[in-house]
């Protein structure tokens, strides 16, 4: 068989995952792979060059393709009046078997328009599931006295979440780019400098750490208590990218606390039976 540059074009069309419908300015199917056809799922014994497309748009619309709303000729008509338009097109386009179909659609001056589709059921399902676990734990998050919060490799903030600044009041302004001890009063610090030192040694180490506590004044002035844990974060090489974390306000039970210490700490006075009298001088 004599190679022309036409049976390389066939050849390429048809060991492509994707598939590839051509049409001219007149929207004639001018060329296409087998590939078209398995991931539209359309019989190969129907479809042939030299046909108008607007018989592979039909055959999508009869079988609830286009996102299924509208009558059949309505679908039709919107999706011919984009192919006449010959401008760049995408779409997803959701199979009646549960896949997803990317749509691409490119015009080429001199010869018309190329429509190329992918499966991309996967990548969807993957994004889907991502935003549904970020929906729930923004969702757990807001609901509790909890917080997310991120440091780059340098150990200062880059991302509060946004309960943290309905609890503290302050701006995301104000924290990006700051480190932990920013806000912390320095005489806390020397209250328990032990405890303070442990903690920076694990950042420096870019070691994990669970509920870290300490107090900050809030941006009204207020001391806030707060416990924090932290994860640190690598690139593939191994390359510190920061940290990633949670934290909780714990500014209640703290004050709980204190308050149930300080009652202990007051001594409890007996009180006299009634018609008793104390002695003279007592």
């Amino acid at each position: 068989m004599t190679v022309t540059s036409r049976n390389i074009f066939e050849i390429a069309l048809d060991n492509v995952d994707q598939g590839v419908v051509v049409y001219d300015e007149n929207l004639t199917v001018i060329a296409f792979n087998h590939r078209a056809l398995e991931l539209l799922n359309l019989p190969a014994d129907r479809f042939a060059v030299g046909e108008p497309f607007e018989k592979w748009v039909r055959f999508t619309a009869e079988h609830g393709g286009y996102g299924g709303q509208g009558s059949v000729e309505e679908r039709i008509e919107r999706r011919m009046a984009i192919a006449h338009t010959f401008e760049p097109y995408r779409s997803d386009q959701p199979r009646v078997d549960g896949k997803t179909i990317e749509v691409i659609g490119r015009p080429v001056p001199g010869v018309g328009y190329v429509t190329t589709y992918a499966d991309v059921t996967e990548r969807k399902n993957a994004e889907r599931a991502l935003r549904d676990s970020q929906d729930r734990l923004r969702d757990f998050a807001e609901m509790g006295s909890d917080w997310f919060w991120e440091m780059g490799p340098d150990l200062t903030f880059t991302y509060h979440s946004p309960r943290y600044f309905e609890i503290t009041g302050f701006r995301p302004e104000d924290k990006i780019g700051t480190t932990r001890t920013h806000f912390v009063d320095p005489a806390s610090l020397k209250v328990d400098p032990e405890k303070w030192s442990q903690h920076i040694a694990d950042l420096q180490a870019h070691r994990p750490f669970r509920n870290f506590e300490y107090e900050f004044a809030a941006q009204d002035g207020r001391l806030i208590s707060v416990r924090i844990s932290g994860t640190p974060r690598f690139d593939e090489s191994g390359m510190f990218l920061g940290y990633r974390g949670i934290g909780t306000d714990i500014s209640g039970m703290v004050e709980s606390a204190r308050a149930q210490g300080q009652r202990r700490a007051v001594p409890h006075l007996r009180r006299q039976p009634a018609g008793l009298r104390q002695p003279e001088g007592h």
